[in-house]
């Protein structure tokens, strides 16, 4: 953990703990779609372990100095992540998790997560707006209370707020489609959780500047897997399944890309993350054919 700050190393840390997400998330689905209960004791295994770790973030985005409520309670884009895997997976697997499991994760989250965070707006104007946003949200969702969630929903739309403004009018991802897909996505988590948690009240895919977003995708592929290659993308890059699907259903005007742009899951994958994952299975009804 102190390596990032006496060497510089941050890998040696990530690499072991972005091992144990994967794990948490591949036996949640093998949990999910087989009811041996080997899946079950290794997903209650996976979230124990998880809940003793001294943090959810990653020592590369903690201060030298902080003391130790600040490490703990650290919110950044993989205690975010983590926290809504954590929610997520209680939520799908709730009725045959352990009692024990289930109240030590929802202990974690309410300590970790909830409660310093429920009035937090955050100071973001990136991707980070959306993930954090989504992590806290996805936790008071699954996890929390009502109650809870109308003290933090003001903070939750001002964060989501933020991440658009991040953006051009006209929908431009200055950082390129990955960042695009990777920040997009998680504003999209947010958004359709806001939706649903407040009846429709609360529904920014109506606003104008987020359809112009989500239009952005199909005005940079260029053909099979080649993209505008600018900010921090390469010139190949494939996208989600789940958010090619949830796009698709949202906007009449979106051109869904042509199969070889969509990403078939890899291990190891940079862009390896619960929410996609889970959601590939359950936004996703089929592969949708190409508008040409």
């Amino acid at each position: 953990f102190k390596l990032f700050h006496e060497t510089g190393d941050r890998f040696e840390y990530e690499n072991q703990s972005m091992e144990q997400r994967r794990r948490l998330q591949f036996l949640t689905v093998m949990a999910l779609g087989d009811e041996d209960e080997k899946w079950l004791s290794a997903v209650e295994d996976a979230m124990w372990a998880i809940c003793d770790e001294a943090t959810w973030a990653f020592p590369a985005h903690i201060a030298k100095d902080a003391d130790v409520d600040a490490i703990l309670t650290k919110l950044d884009l993989f205690s975010a992540e983590l926290a809504a895997a954590l929610s997520e997976a209680c939520y799908l697997l709730k009725d045959r998790l352990h009692s024990i499991v289930y109240e030590r994760v929802l202990y974690e989250l309410k300590r970790r997560m909830i409660t310093p965070h429920l009035k937090t707006v955050l100071t973001y104007r990136s991707n980070w707006s959306a993930v954090c946003a989504y992590g806290v949200c996805s936790a008071i969702v699954h996890c929390g209370t009502r109650e809870e969630f109308e003290e933090a929903k003001e903070s939750l739309v001002r964060s989501a707020y933020d991440f658009l403004d991040s953006y051009t009018e006209d929908g431009c991802c200055l950082e390129g489609p990955l960042y695009w897909s990777y920040g997009f996505s998680h504003f999209c988590f947010l958004a359709q959780m806001l939706r649903e948690q407040t009846n429709g009240e609360i529904d920014l895919f109506r606003e104008e500047k987020v359809k112009n977003i989500a239009l952005y995708m199909q005005k940079t592929c260029l053909d099979e897997d080649y993209v505008i290659p600018f900010g921090d993308c390469s010139h190949r890059y494939r996208f989600e399944y789940c958010l090619v699907n949830f796009l698709a259903h949202e906007y009449e005007e979106f051109v869904s890309p042509a199969p070889e742009m969509l990403a078939l899951y890899e291990y190891g994958d940079k862009r390896d993350r619960f929410a996609r994952f889970i959601r590939d299975f359950y936004w996703t009804e089929e592969v949708l054919p190409a508008k040409r």
